[in-house]
């Protein structure tokens, strides 16, 4: 009981002094304080929001471009460090390696005449992310370096926003020599995360955010929400056990690759902001069992699409090789809705399912032995340059 109440007089606490950190400050820490350069890039969205890429530069290579998950940054491809992490090994082998970041996160948490407290600046889901910043950034990458086509990295979401890009800007195809997807979310109607039977209430949640005027999800910003997360986990409120059993509901159980050592890495870097918007879409393509744009309901519809449901993507106009790597123990993406991809998908040069039957979502990422799939981007990319 006295934990409890130490927990209560913490939280009620009001918020802690944070000292302010400079976002571009902090992305350069990720990568110059495991000595290697860093450039940061800032580029600006069609509609005006101003992003900001790392590179790790290494001039006249072939150039590896990674793309984040939901609720994540380009930190995600940094945090573990050399021979751990794809962005230090990508240099490593040779690649000009430069590390996107999409609207609303750490990083990118800026436009030319909004501001994160208006409903405006989070109207938007994965959608815009994959038609507006993508192609922004990767023409912004290709102008800098002189090359004509990248490689393109996504996990999860990242790979979900080449699926949008490619489908809906099919001339963005031609600037992409290859496509590595890590546990891409497109058909998830299978999947057995919490969400899966947790939809009616993650609706009504939803519903009660917009109400109250919250828009964002896991931001870092003074007053968040994320902070009172902080102070509990810092406070021992929330334990490291609870926090480890809460991630293996959600990504699956592999405590061989992701260590509580590990978590703390992490937590520092993730999560790093995006729209609940973002996430509703992905709730939508769950219930409606497609992969499709976003469903502003039948009126909305109607004047917008030009019917009263939102129309699939065209996965077949993707042209690209597209490499997919998955998890036997990944929640997120069931073999089923897998092949449903492979299937639609025209220019699938490799599916590759990962040897440890425990891999989880996250093992691409944060596990201690995520370079095994490192290798296998970096060494099928080295092939479609030779």
């Amino acid at each position: 009981m006295s934990n409890w109440l130490s927990c209560i007089q913490l939280l009620l606490a009001g918020r802690v002094l944070v000292r302010a950190i400079d976002p571009n400050e902090f992305l350069k820490s990720t990568i110059a304080k495991h000595n290697y350069p860093v450039e940061l890039h800032p580029v600006t969205s069609p509609d005006g929001y101003h992003l900001t890429m790392a590179r790790i530069p290494n001039p006249n290579r072939p150039v590896l471009f990674l793309m984040h998950s939901f609720l994540s940054s380009s930190s995600d491809y940094t945090v573990l460090g050399p021979r751990k992490s794809l962005a230090f090994s990508g240099f490593d082998e040779g690649f000009d390696v430069w590390l996107a970041n999409g609207r609303g996160n750490t990083f990118s948490r800026a436009h030319r005449s909004m501001n994160p407290s208006q409903k405006q600046f989070w109207d938007f889901s994965f959608h815009e992310v994959a038609t507006l910043d993508l192609p922004a950034m990767i023409e912004y990458v290709l102008n800098a370096t002189g090359r004509s086509k990248v490689h393109y990295v996504g996990h999860s979401q990242g790979g979900t926003n080449f699926l949008v890009m490619a489908s809906m800007r099919p001339d963005v195809n031609e600037k992409i020599a290859s496509a590595h997807l890590s546990s891409p979310v497109a058909f998830w109607s299978r999947n057995t995360t919490p969400m899966s039977y947790l939809y009616d209430e993650l609706m009504t949640l939803i519903a009660m955010f917009d109400q109250i005027g919250l828009y964002e999800v896991g931001g870092r910003s003074a007053g968040s929400m994320m902070e009172y997360v902080e102070k509990a986990i810092d406070g021992g409120c929330i334990s490291q056990d609870m926090l480890m059993l809460g991630l293996w509901m959600v990504v699956g159980e592999h405590s061989e690759t992701l260590n509580k050592t590990t978590i703390e890495a992490v937590r520092k870097v993730f999560p790093a902001g995006a729209s609940i918007r973002q996430g509703l879409h992905f709730l939508q393509m769950m219930k409606s069992e497609r992969f499709c744009l976003f469903d502003y309901g039948e009126q909305e519809n109607l004047r917008r699409y030009g019917k009263n449901v939102p129309p699939s993507y065209s996965l077949g106009k993707i042209t690209a090789p597209v490499a997919l790597y998955y998890g036997m123990n990944d929640p997120f993406v069931a073999i089923k809705d897998l092949e449903v991809l492979v299937e639609k998908l025209p220019n699938v040069v490799l599916k590759h399912k990962m040897a440890d039957p425990k891999w989880n979502h996250v093992d691409f990422i944060f596990g201690s032995r995520g370079y095994e799939a490192h290798q296998l981007v970096l060494k099928l990319a080295k092939e479609y340059e030779s």
